[in-house]
């Protein structure tokens, strides 16, 4: 899946991506349309979706790691000097420079195998995705149910974060992998639900690095 165009354009492209998504969770905090975990969710739904551009645009390793390798410096500069409201957390971790550790790592281990390209991004779209849905579903009505009191996390979260992890791996196994049968969508509960307790027993932000290398690596181990 590459498109014909320059890598130093698919670069252009990659970056713009990320702060358009920056901007506009931004101007949604602005407007009071979200809050500011809102705001700092709709970023890490949406840059998560980096690695099909990166597919698409940048077949060359040496390109496709200087987005998420900058990203590791501007994110640590962003938590510390809180320089985007939109970035901000309630609790005080690395989480947002945890995210772009993932992407490099996922990089490294799968650009000069094309066909297992793929199965990094799905462990990104399980974090950017199902991390969301568990932060939503737990902070909304987790209070209702039973809670996991070291971490700090709700089992209802933890069953949307399954749930969704679960369409978004039947999506992509659809479109990467062909038509879908029963040992794959078993396979995609197995995972998803892998996901789930990772998020879960991950405390301090560390859920971005566990949930999509754990997650990419337990699905490449049964599809290799």
């Amino acid at each position: 899946m590459n498109l014909s165009i320059e890598p130093g354009l698919g670069l252009v492209l990659s970056f713009g991506f990320v702060f358009f998504a920056m901007g506009l969770a931004s101007i949604l905090l602005w407007l009071r349309v979200v809050d500011t975990n809102g705001a700092r969710k709709t970023i890490h739904v949406l840059v998560g979706h980096w690695w099909f551009i990166a597919m698409a645009t940048m077949p060359d390793l040496s390109f496709a790691i200087i987005g998420p390798a900058v990203f590791i410096v501007l994110n640590w500069l962003v938590y510390h000097f809180h320089m985007v409201p939109a970035m901000e957390t309630k609790e005080s971790n690395l989480g947002t420079v945890y995210f772009p550790i993932s992407l490099l790592i996922l990089v490294l281990l799968t650009w000069n195998s094309p066909e297992y390209r793929w199965i990094g991004g799905l462990g990104i779209i399980v974090l950017s995705w199902g991390d969301a849905a568990a932060a939503i579903v737990g902070e909304r009505w987790g209070k209702f149910g039973p809670s996991i009191p070291w971490v700090n996390k709700t089992l209802l979260g933890t069953g949307a974060m399954a749930g969704v992890s679960f369409l978004v791996i039947l999506s992509m196994m659809a479109i990467f992998l062909g038509p879908l049968n029963w040992q794959l969508i078993g396979l995609a509960g197995l995972v998803a639900l892998f996901a789930a307790v990772v998020e879960a027993v991950t405390p301090f932000g560390m859920d971005n690095l566990t949930v999509p290398l754990l997650s990419a690596g337990l699905l490449w181990v049964f599809v290799q």
